[in-house]
């Protein structure tokens, strides 16, 4: 294979072809020289920079951990310089040359390093976790393969609002093989949406062979499975790297759908434990080949010549302060002002199914940047909270998916950032761990990280009452309360599943709304529309003095009949409060009403054990201690998987009776 004097043709899906070029004019030959001008500057500034790190590093003045890209610079340089105005790339650990030709200079990567202020990210992420959509670049989480389809979701929100741009997603032979990546692929295909994948193929996956992790020899083969084109070239060869990479966002941004580009040998390993160099992986291990002229960078020393073009001084970046603990907290960002239409009846006396319809249908209609995601969403959905809307606003509004909830997670993220409103429907709450890691490694951190608003609602029917058995009837609220950066909103009436729905739409950050099925047909009320609704706030649902009895979601029914049952029976005065949203908690509802009553009772569906009672009784005995004539008591599911049997489903769940012999026992204290 010729270097400098080749160029790939795509050829048909899944095509690796390498074919000479003919003798480029003089023009041509003069914008090649400037070419590999530009791209030496930028192979010698990334060296000198990833240098400066690197002894800092070694000096014990770096804080966390610390890789550099060296031996696979031409290839970040070389899709870098590809990379259009428009273009968004989301680069690896390793592709710190992405960043700097984008524009972040080196005393920001520096100052990244050190977790000081100034810096990218602030002192709130460090590594090369580091970009902002400002410079085209998008900042890398450590679950490497799942920027994939946020990348995606950044390209496509850029296509659809008719602008010529592609995503450019970096990754390795070990991020090859996640789900997230092969989610991405097959997603963007059927799609066609303009994605370039980069694989930086060095033979490993951090200390393991990729041999023993791939059954084919090039990550390029698997093009095939997908219908796309593929690209393998020698990623050492800035030149071509270059040429690869325009070509390929070329035909991404022609609307031709998703290329592969697998770049081998683009950083050659060296082994650091004696373990590896008898692992078979000799051709790996080898030194870097030598390369083209250009890609011989200077490895560190001396200072860069401020007279090339974005040139700059290695700055150590001593001179910014360390971020300390007095702000690492960040809060949420602040919702954005509500119209002043004052709150009306939208329908009266409908289900809390036809209320969380009415409310996407009226998103859809007044916020053009409003998209529903999911499965089935065209036919309505598992439920058929949906039904209708692909009829009357179209399949781009109302999108379909493939069965991959990590993958369209994170193209809502991608979209999202790009100033839309995603809507997620997961089919079951259940199905929430299978896009766990986009939610909570991803979507909750990034206001954090970035100090973007991030406005993505994901909905999910959660609980039992439907023979579900174990995989259709859980109640996962606890596994993301713990999740800083995400809301979670548990509406338990027909109001509230319209009205705190529509405020998640509104709101700036990511929110999880888990409706609760066993009350979709179940529960009625009136359809309310508030345009200044807050997606905050407990109600309190029966006022009463002598006991505080805390629900929310499905088992309010339950807690209203039982405080009826013991005022008929015992006389006992019992005030009921619906936390409506559990994270923010409305804490000052709870605790204003139990300093009155002096008890509580804490039900819901969820677990007794490791929940939202667990925590609110933690809270009452640490705050309210002297207050409390008797210990706080819960009341939840009987702690093991819901059973299918439904005689032993229902012993499983709270009812009426058990709450009510809560409430007594609380009282008698």
């Amino acid at each position: 294979m010729q270097t400098s004097e080749s160029s790939v043709s795509l050829g048909s899906p899944a095509a690796i072809a390498v074919v000479p070029a003919p003798e480029a004019p003089d023009t041509e030959r003069d914008a090649r020289a400037a070419l590999l001008r530009r791209a030496g500057y930028w192979l010698h500034l990334t060296r000198a920079v990833e240098e400066a790190g690197r002894k800092l590093y070694l000096q014990g003045r770096l804080p966390g951990s610390f890789y550099d890209g060296r031996g696979q610079e031409a290839t970040a340089v070389g899709v870098a310089l590809a990379l259009g105005e428009r273009d968004v790339a989301s680069p690896a650990i390793r592709d710190l040359a992405v960043h700097l030709v984008r524009g972040v200079t080196p005393e920001q990567v520096l100052r990244h390093y050190l977790g000081k202020a100034g810096a990218p990210m602030d002192g709130r992420d460090g590594n090369v976790h580091l970009g902002s959509l400002a410079h085209g670049t998008l900042p890398m989480v450590s679950h490497l393969p799942e920027m994939l389809p946020v990348a995606l979701g950044v390209a496509l929100g850029r296509a659809w609002r008719g602008e010529r741009a592609a995503a450019v997603a970096f990754c390795g032979d070990g991020a090859a093989n996640g789900g997230a990546w092969h989610e991405t692929l097959n997603l963007a295909a059927v799609w066609r949406a303009p994605l370039v994948v980069v694989v930086e193929r060095n033979g490993w996956a951090y200390l393991t062979p990729s041999a023993s992790m791939l059954a084919v020899e090039r990550v390029s083969e698997r093009a095939a499975g997908y219908g796309i084109p593929a690209y393998e070239v020698d990623g050492n060869d800035v030149a071509l790297v270059y040429d690869v990479a325009a070509r390929a966002l070329a035909h991404a941004r022609d609307g031709r759908g998703p290329v592969l580009v697998d770049l081998p040998d683009a950083r050659p390993r060296r082994a650091r434990r004696p373990a590896l160099r008898a692992a078979g992986g000799a051709r790996a291990l080898a030194p870097a080949r030598p390369g083209r002229p250009v890609a011989r960078a200077r490895p560190g020393g001396g200072r860069l010549d401020r007279r090339r073009p974005g040139g700059a001084r290695r700055d150590r970046g001593r001179g910014g302060r360390r971020r300390g603990r007095g702000g690492a907290r960040r809060p949420l960002p602040a919702a954005g002002r509500s119209p002043t239409e004052r709150l009306r009846v939208v329908s009266e006396q409908v289900t809390y199914l036809e209320a969380v319809r009415l409310a996407l249908r009226r998103a859809l209609e007044e916020d053009e940047r409003v998209v529903l995601l999911g499965e089935d969403l065209g036919n309505g959905g598992a439920f058929r909270a949906t039904e209708g809307l692909r009829d009357e606003f179209g399949p781009e509004r109302v999108r379909d998916t493939p069965i991959s909830e990590g993958a369209f997670t994170g193209v809502a993220v991608g979209l999202a950032l790009e100033g839309y409103r995603p809507v997620v429907e997961y089919q079951f709450a259940d199905f929430l761990t299978s896009g766990m890691t986009q939610i909570v490694n991803v979507a909750a951190k990034w206001h954090f990280r970035t100090r973007q608003a991030l406005p993505l609602v994901i909905r999910a029917p959660e609980g039992g009452g439907f023979s579900g058995g174990p995989f259709h009837s859980q109640c996962p609220e606890a596994w993301f309360l713990r999740s800083p950066g995400l809301k979670v909103a548990c509406p338990a009436t027909a109001e509230d599943a319209g009205m705190l729905l529509a405020a998640a739409i509104r709101d700036p950050n990511p929110v999880l709304v888990l409706e609760q099925k066993s009350l979709y047909t179940r529960a009625r009320g009136d359809a309310v529309w508030d345009p200044q609704a807050p997606l905050a706030g407990a109600a309190v649902r029966r006022p009463g003095d002598d006991l505080t009895l805390v629900t929310y979601g499905a088992t309010l029914p339950a807690a209203l009949e039982a405080a009826e049952l013991v005022a008929r029976e015992d006389g006992l005065s019992v005030e009921a409060i619906d936390l409506r949203v559990l994270s923010p908690l409305d804490w000052e509802t709870v605790a204003a009403s139990v300093e009155r009553t002096s008890r509580c009772v804490v039900v819901h569906e969820d677990y007794a054990e490791y929940g939202v009672g667990a925590e609110i009784a933690a809270r009452l005995a640490s705050e309210l201690f002297e207050q409390l004539d008797a210990p706080v008591a819960r009341v939840g599911a009987a702690f093991h998987p819901i059973p299918f049997s439904p005689p032993l489903e229902a012993a499983t769940l709270p009812n009426v009776d058990r709450i009510a012999r809560a409430i007594r026992e609380v009282a008698a204290f």
